[in-house]
């Protein structure tokens, strides 16, 4: 039979698991980051960036990370509305933001 103490276990170790690969995303997103710098043309590049993006904002709340979903959202709506040129120049700031919430969670 399994306990909610044995439930709670497993929710954390997947909650574990999960920010235990935010730093490799960031990662892979700071590098698609420079390699589409200055113009954003790539479009497998681009494409890459986005779903990791989109990954995140649509996952980080289920595992109790409601702000990092919040700046991911918010980068992914800026892509969507904007050019590729013009949505990569705007995101320089949310992006740094993304960097330092997932450095403070994998920091915990």
């Amino acid at each position: 039979m399994t306990t909610s103490t044995d439930v709670e276990a497993q929710l954390q170790a997947i909650r574990q698991s999960y920010c235990a690969s935010l730093p490799d995303k960031l990662a892979r997103i700071e590098e698609l980051w420079k390699l589409l710098q200055p113009d954003g043309t790539d479009k497998h590049n681009y494409d890459e960036f986005y779903r990791l993006l989109h990954s995140i904002a649509g996952s980080a709340e289920t595992f109790g990370l409601p702000r990092l979903t919040q700046v991911a959202r918010a980068i992914v709506q800026q892509l969507k509305t904007g050019k590729e040129m013009t949505a990569l120049a705007n995101i320089a700031a949310p992006l740094a933001e993304l960097s330092r919430l997932i450095t403070n969670i994998t920091q915990k």
